[in-house]
């Protein structure tokens, strides 16, 4: 389990997107399960990631990124 902050943090590291543009501030008003399954669209769905313009560096994170907890 992680905090919806949590969730804000790790878009804004994974993307790299301006955290005062439009579509992070529509994402940081979700409630966290909304959040949740943004997250999950963003590491298996290439759409939604062309939609945050997902560039090559980024893409690269969100591959190599695993929990903390391994």
């Amino acid at each position: 389990r992680v905090s919806a902050d949590y969730l804000d943090s790790l878009h804004l590291e994974l993307t790299g997107c301006d955290p005062e543009c439009n579509g992070f501030k529509a994402h940081k008003a979700q409630k966290k399960a909304e959040k949740a399954r943004c997250m999950e669209r963003l590491f298996s769905d290439a759409e939604y990631q062309k939609a945050w313009r997902v560039d090559a560096e980024a893409k690269a994170r969100i591959d190599a990124w695993v929990p903390d907890c391994f």
